[in-house]
């Protein structure tokens, strides 16, 4: 994750796609106060694969005491040092020059921080308290937690750029790299999550469950996992739905609660499950676009994305 630190406190400021740095007070993601700063004095931008940085500003921007010519691109690189106003305060080094990336981290400590993908649990794997995720719906992020109580099992949220969720003693605050809704155009040459098949083979108490992934002539075995059945269960949900075209919109959605009851277990457990099975079969499918549809969730449900699957029982294909 990109940062730039200050020399002079140390502080950290984690790179948006489209960063400010001036004096225009809640509306700058890097605020100075200092009167020779500019309200807009400089932009960083992430232009793929590279950071870039343009002085907006009248007293001027250094990048390894060579002033900028005024708006006007130039390459960052790492460990470059930038100079606000020709100030030796308001130096700062580019420490980081990774992607810009959706995180959160705990508001009294920036460099504890966790890359936010489709879901995260949190504080960690092993001992989760809260679940965030991704809306495909609302393209926001929320949270729940995931201990059993059932009074717990609210959404929170939406949380922004800089909201704040705490968990335990914690603090964390989100950091949203881009505010933009401008729509991504998809790459036809990538591969698709939709043209992977995921075959299912249960045994014929149902108590086991093998996944295999098959694109084209290449076949991934995921092995027996308890969460392959919790998938089994919501395509199963998708496909007795599919015979009513007027409930395409909400094709697939099964009640959470409804889902812990179908198949025994908590809230905790179920949460757990989509985790893992996130974790597992998105490492498996590196590259392909849409993947993240593997599980859908908005508020109290949940649904999967998978459209090519079959359901083998002992060996007798089910769907």
């Amino acid at each position: 994750m990109a940062y730039l630190r200050m020399h002079a406190t140390d502080n950290i400021d984690y790179l948006r796609e489209y960063h400010t740095i001036g004096r225009r007070n809640q509306e700058i993601d890097t605020y100075l106060d200092f009167p020779e700063v500019s309200k807009l004095h400089a932009v960083i931008e992430w232009k793929q694969p590279n950071w870039v940085i343009r002085d907006m500003s009248s007293n001027g921007t250094w990048i390894n005491n060579d002033r900028l010519p005024p708006y006007t691109t130039h390459l960052l690189k790492q460990h470059d040092q930038v100079k606000i106003a020709d100030n030796p305060q308001l130096t700062f080094e580019i420490a980081d020059i990774t992607p810009p990336v959706d995180m959160i981290f705990a508001s009294d400590d920036k460099l504890h921080c966790q890359t936010l993908a489709e879901n995260r649990l949190l504080p960690d794997h092993d001992s989760p308290s809260v679940e965030i995720y991704k809306c495909p719906e609302r393209h926001q992020w929320f949270a729940q937690h995931i201990q059993g109580a059932r009074d717990q099992a609210v959404e929170l949220g939406p949380f922004e750029h800089d909201s704040q969720l705490r968990v335990d003693d914690t603090d964390w605050t989100f950091f949203i790299v881009n505010d933009s809704d401008e729509t991504k155009l998809l790459d036809t040459n990538q591969n698709r999550f939709d043209d992977v098949e995921f075959r299912f083979d249960l045994s014929q108490d149902e108590e086991n469950a093998t996944l295999k992934l098959i694109h084209g002539a290449q076949q991934v075995d995921l092995q027996e996992r308890s969460h392959h059945y919790l998938l089994v269960h919501l395509l199963r949900q998708k496909q007795a739905a599919s015979g009513d075209h007027n409930s395409a919109p909400k094709l697939g959605w099964i009640d959470c609660e409804l889902l812990m009851r179908d198949l025994g277990i908590d809230h905790t457990h179920m949460n757990i499950l989509v985790y893992r099975a996130r974790q597992q079969i998105t490492a498996a499918l590196v590259g392909f676009a849409g993947a993240s549809r593997l599980f859908e969730r908005r508020r109290g449900a949940i649904r999967t994305g998978i459209e090519r699957f079959s359901i083998y029982k002992e060996g007798q294909r089910e769907v």
